[in-house]
C-alpha cells in the first residue's frame, strides 16, 4: 500500500490512515468547521466571527483572500492527491 506522511505545524499526518479513518467526504469539512470555530466559544472568545481571527485559515474560506498565513485549498489538496 502506499502511503505518504506530511506535516501541518507540529503535528504529522499519516495519508493511509486518513483514508482508513475518513469513510466520508464530510469529515475534513466537519473537523475545519470545529477549528474554526474555536476562536469563537465561550471558553477562548477571542473574536466574535470566525473570520476575524487572524491567525485561522477561515477568513480564507469566507472571503477567498489569502490571510496572514498561506491556504490551500482543502479541496484542491485532496484533488491533487
Amino acid at each position: 500500500m502506499n502511503f505518504l506522511l506530511f506535516r501541518i505545524g507540529s503535528v504529522i499526518f499519516d495519508t493511509l490512515a486518513i483514508n482508513i479513518f475518513m469513510p466520508f467526504a464530510s469529515f475534513p469539512v466537519t473537523k475545519m468547521d470545529y477549528m474554526h470555530s474555536n476562536p469563537v466559544v465561550k471558553n477562548w472568545s477571542l473574536v466574535k466571527e470566525p473570520g476575524d481571527y487572524v491567525h485561522s485559515s477561515a477568513g480564507y474560506y469566507l472571503t477567498g483572500k489569502q490571510g496572514i498565513y498561506e491556504v490551500m485549498n482543502t479541496n484542491d489538496w485532496i484533488n491533487e492527491n
